[in-house]
């Protein structure tokens, strides 16, 4: 009877050890919304989440990447809106900032998210509007590729609809929501666009830049005077590559704003250019010399100005710079765009791409055959190879020594491919003598290793457009 009882007490334990195996722990928040925005802080379930059957929605969306490529997803979840009203949103509520499990956060105001007319645009892929549908910001508990794609299960990942096509929403998508923290202080405006070239007389063909945007902002403009909006181009499309310069050959009037999430636009940016005319700088005054060459070059749009009405005549040039300057010069017809150059430092989308390629093919500038180091600083002594082959002389200056050069001193500085280029240039009358070439009782010296500034650069190729 004992051993029996022992045997019922045993197999008692066991069920109950069993039955406490098979006990659902509870089940952990998946989200939770606070902050002075909002009444009472709240938190749910992925449960609660999905049970909230009259606030769900399942809905196609449109989205563009900062590559930028569309594509369409379809989703379900809750509506944003409706968390927050659980939550009791505040009329003061200007802001609310999103945070995911691994710390990744982004902001938004309430403005953009749930008071400005979103779209879901069928016709993405075409770039085109037709049969645009509202769309809903929501909290995504499942997500799938394309208008009919299988939904799969995600942890609460915000999805909103575009303002426009072009709007590069898919930054924002941001996955493994945990925290959603709504704020009544004032999120500002984003900083107004700057330009590199200041407002003002211009010569045809400048590069305009503009700059200020940084993340996921993206500056909108337009070149007509009109205000710049959502439909307006993007100057910054892609993230991947960098910012192409507007060509300006006409007088324009260049309007341009700051778009981004979590603040509000930025004041509209109005730049005006006059194009035409004589050009002048007015940081010339040390450089009286090359004066007239500057000015020259500029008003036939060979060289351009820094910005703000000045030169900066000092300032070194580089490799792919002065690249652009002879193919100008020569008077070179250079393609907009090119699908790839003869050097692996030389990006097809650089901005010196199409210039250095054009300078590569007419033989004026080779690098060392593999690379071409644009952004290096271009010497003398290779800014007076590069003339002196524009001259058609590059034959006759490669079989020269420099044994000529009987009035120069320091030859042993250059590089010896330097020295017969030195003497046909000298034979060729290339050379300004006080600046370029400095003068010292009578005799000469060049420095051909040291860096050739604008000034310099300037005086030789309007030197050698004198002798062509």
């Amino acid at each position: 009877m004992k051993k029996h009882l022992i045997m019922l007490a045993v197999t008692f334990l066991t069920i109950i050890s069993l039955s406490a195996l098979t006990v659902p722990a509870a089940e952990e928040t998946a989200l939770t919304i606070k902050g002075p925005g909002v009444k009472n802080e709240v938190s749910f379930t992925r449960s609660q989440l999905e049970g909230l059957k009259k606030d769900s929605l399942t809905a196609s969306y449109s989205t563009v990447n900062s590559y930028p490529t569309a594509k369409i997803i379809r989703a379900q979840g809750v509506r944003l809106a409706a968390l927050l009203d659980k939550a009791g949103l505040m009329p003061g509520a200007l802001w609310l900032k999103v945070t995911a499990d691994d710390g990744a956060s982004a902001s938004f105001t309430i403005q953009e998210l749930l008071e400005d007319s979103r779209y879901y645009y069928p016709n993405i892929l075409s770039n085109s509007d037709k049969d645009a549908k509202k769309a809903e910001t929501i909290l995504a508990l499942q997500r799938g590729e394309g208008e009919k794609g299988k939904l799969t299960r995600e942890d609460p990942v915000l999805i909103f609809g575009q303002r426009w096509t072009s709007e590069q929403t898919n930054p924002g998508f941001i996955r493994s929501i945990s925290l959603i923290e709504v704020n009544t202080s004032d999120p500002g405006n984003w900083p107004a666009p700057q330009a590199n070239l200041a407002s003002g007389a211009i010569s045809p063909d400048s590069q305009l830049v503009l700059s200020g945007a940084s993340g996921y902002n993206k500056i909108y403009y337009t070149l007509d005077g009109t205000a710049p909006g959502l439909k307006s181009p993007i100057y910054n499309t892609s993230n991947w590559n960098p910012n192409l310069a507007i060509t300006i050959n006409k007088t324009t009037t260049v309007k341009a704003m700051i778009v981004g999430s979590g603040k509000y636009n930025s004041s509209v940016a109005t730049f005006t250019y006059t194009v035409g005319g004589k050009i002048t700088f007015s940081d010339l005054g040390a450089y009286p010399w090359a004066q007239t060459a500057i000015e020259n070059l500029a008003g036939r749009n060979i060289i351009s100005g820094t910005g703000g009405g000045k030169f900066s005549p000092g300032a070194n040039l580089t490799r792919g710079q002065f690249a652009k300057i002879m193919t100008l010069a020569l008077g070179y017809t250079v393609p907009a765009t090119v699908s790839k150059t003869d050097f692996s430092d030389v990006p097809a989308w650089a901005w010196y791409a199409t210039y250095v390629q054009k300078a590569s093919e007419a033989n004026l500038m080779q690098g060392d055959g593999k690379k071409f180091r644009p952004d290096d600083n271009v010497s003398k002594q290779e800014m007076i190879a590069v003339v002196v082959r524009a001259m058609g002389n590059r034959a006759a200056a490669e079989k020269l020594t420099g044994a000529g050069l009987t009035n120069y001193t320091g030859l042993d500085k250059l590089a010896p491919w330097a020295r017969g280029y030195l003497e046909q240039a000298e034979k060729d009358g290339l050379l300004e003598k006080g600046h370029v070439v400095k003068v010292n009782n009578g005799k000469y010296s060049f420095e051909g290793t040291a860096p050739a500034n604008r000034a310099e650069a300037a005086v030789t190729v309007y030197n050698m457009l004198q002798k062509l």
